[in-house]
């Protein structure tokens, strides 16, 4: 009897959703099904770092030069292309892949331009059902199994803000050319028009059906095993204790990933104070405390990235996979 073909996952993230909690509670270096990469994904950092090098999230695609919308096109096919070459590497060996990535980053420069400046308000329901991402139809219905990761935005968004001004400092956050790129990462747009796209194509695979994760979940070990079995891994191998990252490693990561991963990287097993539950979180209370940590100016500016996340985050929510 055939064996089925191995499964290639991608487990789609905004910063700040516990992404690295998943694929350290999976245990990915120990699971025989997979080829693991050694950054657990991010092919699309070159698409992310001509994003900022040009700061194309302040300009209409239309205001953009050839050589800037030639460039972009050329740093998400490059992208793309790493991931689909890691794929044919890990297919080459009978394996299967898990990967992660900031949806985001993904996410094609007319409908990034759309979203930034042409498209809906704040609060508004995303009703996108197409591909807003430079992956071409085919390869995401067909090739890959599709994970959303969520956590509730009030947790989410000030958490990134955090990282924001001890990564960039005060004065750069402050700047609109930030706060535009805060507007298209500080959002569950994405989520929800790719997962929008995945289920409602009439090409669209049952054997890929998407899942959905919030992250206050992961601190259930029946879930985190029943979603292990879901992508194609082993459930007896996944973990919930592990050593912490002494002082020493964390000193030679760079001082951005430490300072993305600190929760984890100081951690045992699972926090469970940062993985609360909507109805666990009272975001009254939280804009008050976001006024006297920040100021006035992003506080407010939390509030806005809050308030219009919220729809999506709550439709993502009720489809989320249950034990």
């Amino acid at each position: 009897m055939a064996l089925p073909p191995p499964l290639h996952n991608i487990l789609f993230t905004i910063p700040r959703t516990a992404s690295n909690l998943v694929t350290q509670l999976l245990n990915l270096p120990a699971q025989p099904s997979i080829s693991r990469h050694p950054r657990d994904g991010y092919f699309f950092l070159p698409a992310l770092s001509y994003r900022y090098k040009h700061d194309t999230f302040s300009r209409a695609i239309a205001s953009w030069t050839v050589q800037e919308q030639t460039g972009m096109r050329n740093a998400l096919q490059t992208s793309l292309d790493a991931w689909k070459a890691w794929i044919d590497q890990a297919e080459r060996e009978g394996k299967g892949t898990f990967i992660k990535e900031h949806v985001n980053w993904m996410i094609a420069t007319d409908a990034e331009s759309h979203y930034l400046h042409e498209g809906r308000k704040d609060g508004e329901e995303s009703t996108i059902a197409h591909n807003p991402t430079c992956v071409p139809d085919v390869f995401l219905l067909n090739n890959v199994r599709a994970t959303f990761l969520v956590r509730h935005p009030a947790l989410t968004f000030p958490s990134l803000l955090r990282s924001a001004l001890d990564n960039e400092g005060v004065d750069q956050v402050l700047e609109e050319s930030t706060e535009n790129a805060m507007r298209w990462e500080a959002t569950y747009h994405w989520h929800v028009a790719v997962y929008k796209f995945l289920t409602s194509s009439p090409r669209a695979s049952n054997t890929h059906r998407p899942l959905i994760l919030d992250a206050s979940d992961l601190s259930n070990p029946d879930l985190v095993r029943k979603y292990a079995v879901a992508v194609g891994l082993d459930p007896e191998l996944v973990r919930f204790e592990w050593d912490a990252v002494s002082s020493e490693e964390q000193e030679r990561m760079g001082s951005v990933e430490a300072r993305m991963k600190d929760t984890l990287l100081k951690s045992r097993g699972v926090v469970l104070g940062k993985l609360q539950s909507g109805d666990e979180v009272d975001v009254g209370r939280e804009r008050e405390n976001w006024s006297a940590e920040f100021g006035e100016v992003l506080g407010e500016r939390l509030v806005r990235f809050v308030d219009g996340a919220m729809g999506d985050y709550e439709w993502l929510w009720d489809r989320r996979l249950r034990v």
